[in-house]
C-alpha cells in the first residue's frame, strides 16, 4: 500500500488492513482497490449516486448488484466503511480470475463488458443512458467513452492521494 493515507475520515489503519486482506483474497493489488474506491466514493460508505441511479457506497453498488450479493443499497448505506468492505469483496469475487490490472478491476465496477479489453474499447456512445450518466469521462469529447478514458479518471483520482 502507498505510504500516505488519503485525507478522508473513512480511511483508518484498520480500514487499510482490511483492504489489504480483501485484495489478497481476490488476488488483486490493494492500491488498485483503493484507487477505485477513491474514484467512486472518496471512501465514503454512504455516498449516493449523483446522476440518478441507485448506486451507493464505497464502489457504488447498485440495487440489482446489491441483491446479487445478499443486501440492499439502504443496508449498505447504514454500514461503516470497514463493514462495507465485506460486500466489496462479495461484489468482486465472481470476477477475481478475470481481473488482471486496474483497468479490469474498474471495468468490473463500471462496465463489465470492458473486462479484458484494450483501452480503445468503446464502452458507451452518445445517446445511451450509460453515456448520458458518464459523459464527463469522455476525455476527448468525441461522443464515445472508451475503457482508457474511464480508466484515466481513476488514475487521475489516484494521484490526488499519492
Amino acid at each position: 500500500m502507498r505510504e500516505g493515507l488519503p485525507s478522508t475520515p473513512f480511511v483508518t489503519l484498520d480500514f487499510m488492513r482490511e483492504v489489504v486482506n480483501i485484495a489478497g483474497r481476490l488476488g488483486i493489488d490493494p492500491d488498485d482497490l483503493m484507487a477505485v474506491m477513491a474514484f467512486e466514493s472518496w471512501f465514503n460508505p454512504r455516498e449516493k449516486n449523483t446522476v440518478g441511479g441507485t448506486a451507493t457506497g464505497l464502489i457504488q453498488i447498485n440495487e440489482l448488484s446489491a441483491g446479487e450479493i445478499g443486501i440492499t443499497t439502504s443496508e449498505l448505506a447504514e454500514m461503516n466503511a470497514i463493514e462495507q468492505l465485506e460486500y466489496v469483496y462479495r461484489y468482486y469475487e465472481p470476477y477475481a480470475e478475470k481481473i488482471n490490472n486496474l483497468g479490469d478491476l474498474y471495468m468490473a465496477t463500471f462496465c463489465k463488458r470492458g473486462i479484458g479489453e484494450d483501452d480503445n474499447y468503446p464502452l458507451y456512445e452518445t445517446g445511451s443512458r450509460g453515456y448520458d450518466w458518464n459523459s464527463g469521462l469522455d476525455g476527448n469529447k468525441d461522443g464515445v467513452i472508451t475503457r482508457g478514458e474511464a480508466l484515466q479518471a481513476v488514475l487521475d483520482r489516484r494521484k490526488e492521494y499519492e
